[in-house]
């Protein structure tokens, strides 16, 4: 299983998904004697940097649970000056590391780099916490974290993190309350569960849903859902209005088109329809990801009607791929009555 990772197009730089093939070009960007005064050394030889860029190409940790994404930094001129890196932990949190040439040091281009990185993170990841571990004494590192809102982290925070001696833990929350995050065309939205089993907001977004449904029937699913440990999330607005939700289980037995077992299923997503293609569909689905990645399942599976088209867009948008297509039929039993 491997990770997809998006090109990042960000002013004058292209970060580019890491792979092999730029171990070359990249061995002499590392090679510079000039970005290891604090920390850290030079690749051994090119061959060992191939070698570790091939491993990276996963984007996972061996037991699958953190994701390993690494972009160079690519200028319009073609040249690579540095990369960027993040590793996402189950509970949202991504740890961040950068590295550039230092010919190119003292004109925002680090910052401007790490910053959309941050961006991605957050609108395709579901990152919700960021932290950075640098030596005390890299005050050039210090200040690029300050500008893009990081602070130095609690010496309790510290003792946490086993930050060693010498070093220093930088923070940022992107969070408010559960998750706060910033997508598109500037939509801010907190992702959180349902207040209650018969939570309003989430009520009349499933009726809008699924309408064929009885207001009963609903608030039977919805505790059902709960009961049976789904996860199920709204996005609301700044002002608390509710805009989306999504539900998903974990589902043990076959589902078409996958391969693995247990699976995590969407079984709703749901945006307002004045507050579509602006990310909301995706900041909940990246959050279904993060629950199914803490559980342990290594696929997210879906379905629609066939007639549907706009959810099968939908769909591929946000990163599903069509397995296959499927006619159900029925017959009744002579001389007995369907139960209903």
């Amino acid at each position: 299983m491997t990770v997809r990772m998006r090109m990042v197009e960000t002013g004058s730089l292209t970060l580019e998904p890491q792979i092999m093939a730029h171990a070359e070009e990249m061995f002499v960007v590392l090679s510079d004697p000039a970005i290891y005064a604090h920390e850290n050394q030079p690749p051994r030889s090119l061959e060992w940097l191939r070698i570790r860029f091939a491993k990276l190409e996963t984007r996972l940790s061996a037991d699958g649970r953190e994701q390993w994404l690494n972009w160079v930094i690519r200028l319009p001129t073609s040249e690579l000056i540095g990369y960027v890196q993040a590793t996402i932990y189950p509970d949202g949190r991504a740890a961040i590391a950068y590295e550039l040439s230092s010919a190119y040091w003292g004109r925002g281009l680090g910052s401007q780099a790490v910053k959309a990185m941050i961006s991605e993170l957050v609108e395709h990841y579901g990152v919700r916490r960021l932290s950075a571990v640098l030596v005390r004494g890299n005050l050039r590192s210090k200040h690029l974290l300050e500008r893009l809102d990081f602070s130095l982290a609690s010496p309790e925070q510290h003792a946490a993190h086993r930050v060693a001696r010498g070093e220093m833990l930088m923070r940022r929350k992107i969070t408010i309350g559960d998750a706060m995050k910033q997508t598109g065309d500037d939509v801010i939205m907190k992702i959180a569960p349902p207040a209650t089993a018969d939570d309003a907001n989430w009520l009349s977004m499933r009726d809008r849903l699924w309408p064929d449904g009885t207001e009963s029937e609903h608030l039977a699913d919805m505790a059902d859902a709960l009961r049976r440990g789904h996860h199920v999330r709204l996005a609301l607005a700044a002002d608390d209005t509710a805009i989306g939700f999504v539900e998903a289980s974990k589902r043990v037995d076959y589902v078409n088109g996958t391969s693995s077992s247990p699976v995590v299923f969407l079984e709703g997503l749901y945006v307002e329809p004045a507050a579509r293609r602006k990310g909301v569909a995706r900041a909940l689905v990246a959050d279904v990801e993060n629950w199914a990645r803490a559980e342990r399942c290594s696929e997210l599976a879906s379905d629609s009607p066939l007639e549907n088209v706009q959810a099968h867009a939908a769909h591929r948008a946000l990163g599903f791929e069509e397995m296959e297509r499927v006619v159900y039929f029925r017959r009744p039993v002579p001389g007995l009555k369907v139960a209903r």
